[in-house]
Order: structure tokens, then sequence, then C-alpha cells
């Protein structure tokens, strides 16, 4: 943790986001989501899909943050544009779910082919299962 924050620090997206992760699943330090947060939206600010994503989830979930589907869906829009699986999986499953949006089928599907397509499991999983 300590030189992952010296980077982070530095303005390092990576170590930005690991930090953010450790700080959200209390790896050797207590759980904090406000400080995930600030690292998710530090390496965020640079482009990086993955805090985008993270950042989605924490705002989908309600981690430190009010339940906000609307940031949710802004943040993993902004990963799944840039590729991320992970994130287009989840847009999938909001729209399946109807969560905060009208429920959609055929938009769920669209999202989880474009994970399907990068061999993400829950999205193969969801395909089938749809």
């Amino acid at each position: 943790m300590e030189w992952l924050s010296k980077a982070a620090y530095q303005g390092h997206s990576e170590a930005q986001c690991i930090v953010g992760e450790i700080y959200q699943y209390s790896e050797g330090v207590s759980q904090d989501y406000q400080k995930a947060m600030e690292s998710y939206l530090k390496a965020a600010d640079q482009g990086d899909a993955e805090p985008q994503h993270r950042i989605g989830m924490m705002y989908a979930d309600g981690l430190g943050v009010p339940q906000d589907y609307q940031r949710a869906m802004e943040g993993l829009l902004k990963a799944a544009k840039q590729g991320n699986s992970y994130a287009q999986c989840e847009i999938g499953q909001m729209f399946e779910k109807g969560q905060n949006l009208p429920q959609d089928y055929q938009e769920a599907m669209a999202w989880f082919f474009k994970a399907a397509d990068q061999e993400h499991a829950n999205a193969l999983y969801n395909v089938g299962a749809m």
C-alpha cells in the first residue's frame, strides 16, 4: 500500500485504481468507500475504463454514496464504450431488470453480446439464459 499510494499520489492511474480497490474491499486496511471513490475518481479523470466501471458499480450499489442509477449508468457507459466487458455486462443486466430505466430485453441482449464477444463468463451465461 505504501508504494502504491506513492505512485497514486504522483498521478499513476492504475495505482489509483488499485488503491481504490484496496479501500473498497478492505485488503489490509479498514474498509473506506469514500477513500475508494476518491481514488477511482482520480483514475477515471484520466480516462481509464476500469475505475469508471467501479464508480458506476459503487453508485449502482450505493457504496459510500447514495444509490443513483443515473450516475451508475454514466460511469458504466464511459467504461463500456472503451470495451470494458464488465461494464457492458452490468449495463445489460440493468436493462434486463429495468433498474431505473425501461426494461428492454433487446437492449440487454445487445450489451450482453458485446461482453460475450470478449468471452466474459457472466455475459455468456446471460445470453444463454435469455
